[in-house]
């Protein structure tokens, strides 16, 4: 029998992918050194078959602070243009979601650059728009230099966050509780705020706005369930910690993005369609769910090995913020968010309920002042909130 693809998957291999990708960034830092728009600054980062690096705007150095990620593939396999593709027509299906990132612009082939071609009767109006278009292709746009360094294959532009992931939240408060000698809990506020967002995230995923394709950025709104609409059947299938970024606040904007930064969700690569729309509602939740229960145990109070437990007459994945062997680790979280966590965790889909269930729930959750947690007001205090975002996110 063959060897499974990860049985022979070596740190050689690893290696020379790194370095394949570095040479491949190379190449394109070398390609923005002349143009006036944009500015290379560096590569955040590769997997195997793609590459992402960090753009700045020119136009506004040495103090610009607009920043943006631009997404390429590589490798001669052809792998990464299809992975990027499907990303591309992803971020289509769910654009103009306020808690999902938009992409700023894409080309499905930097060499074609999306250009129109004359046919036979074209009117005089349709001429003139296309040698307008070819006559526009030419002035600095972020594909250009990609066509002149003869790139090959999609690519995408979407914002750059600075504030970071979910994941890089996790590893600054970790550090800091090494440095401190203490352990850090998160007030149910926040991680309320967190869990609400990521819910609108979902929502998002399940009724999308369905805006036409066009090159005008949308106006961002905020994810709601309309009446007599069918949700589709999109699961995301990689929500993870790092695919969850942190946004910026919105003093005027609503409740949940006045106090805490919001939550963006990334990384459409591997959307797709499940059986059923209650199945990839199930497993969206489920996913950010996963991404609570890690936020909640950031300390590791307590045992990071899963099991299934029976909690409120259903059978679920998060044994880890249930009560262990009659010990609670967690007696400051909040019950019904520690239940809401495990409803979405469900064993069974069928267990799982609606997204007007959670959503309701969590903006309920979201709204509990301070003086609901009596014996931790301050814990849960607006100042403190602020403080460890302050600490965490906005200094780090």
């Amino acid at each position: 029998m063959e060897n499974p693809d990860w049985a022979v998957f070596s740190f050689e291999s690893v290696v020379d992918i790194d370095a394949a990708a570095r040479t491949h960034a190379l190449v394109i830092e070398h390609a923005f050194q002349n143009t006036s728009l944009w500015e290379y600054e560096k590569m955040l980062g590769n997997g195997a078959n793609g590459i992402v690096l960090l753009l700045r705007d020119r136009r506004y150095l040495p103090h610009s602070k607009r920043r943006a990620v631009l997404k390429v593939p590589f490798g001669d396999d052809g792998r990464g243009a299809q992975d990027l593709i499907r990303e591309i027509n992803a971020y289509k299906q769910v654009r103009g979601c306020s808690h999902i990132m938009e992409m700023l612009a894409y080309s499905e082939d930097v060499q074609a650059a999306n250009e129109p071609t004359l046919s036979p009767g074209c009117s005089p109006a349709e001429v003139i728009r296309i040698v307008l278009h070819r006559w526009r292709r030419h002035r600095d746009t972020v594909f250009r230099p990609l066509r002149e360094a003869r790139i090959q294959g999609p690519a995408i532009l979407l914002d750059y966050l600075e504030n970071g992931s979910m994941l890089d939240f996790y590893h600054r408060v970790q550090d800091g509780q090494v440095r401190r000698n203490q352990i850090i809990t998160l007030p149910n506020r926040l991680l309320w705020s967190f869990y609400y967002c990521m819910v609108r995230a979902c929502v998002g995923i399940a009724y999308p706005p369905a805006l036409p394709d066009n090159s005008r950025r949308p106006k961002l709104e905020l994810e709601t369930i309309p009446d007599g609409v069918e949700p589709t059947r999109l699961a995301h299938n990689d929500i993870a910690l790092r695919n969850v970024m942190i946004a910026d606040r919105d003093p005027d904007g609503p409740p949940e993005h006045q106090l805490v930064e919001k939550i963006v969700l990334i990384d459409f690569g591997r959307l797709a369609n499940d059986p059923t729309a209650h199945e990839a509602m199930a497993a969206n939740l489920s996913q950010i769910s996963e991404q609570m229960e890690i936020l909640i145990n950031i300390s590791n109070q307590a045992s990071n090995v899963k099991a299934i437990e029976e909690h409120l007459g259903i059978y679920t994945y998060a044994s880890i913020i249930l009560p262990q062997r009659g010990v609670n680790h967690f007696p400051h979280l909040d019950p019904r968010l520690r239940d809401l966590i495990a409803l979405g965790m469900a064993l069974r889909p069928e267990d799982v309920p609606p997204l007007e269930f959670f959503l309701r729930e969590a903006a309920a959750g979201m709204a509990k002042p301070a003086s609901e947690y009596v014996g931790r007001e301050r814990e849960e205090s607006d100042a403190v909130i602020r403080a460890v975002m302050q600490v965490y996110t906005l200094d780090a």
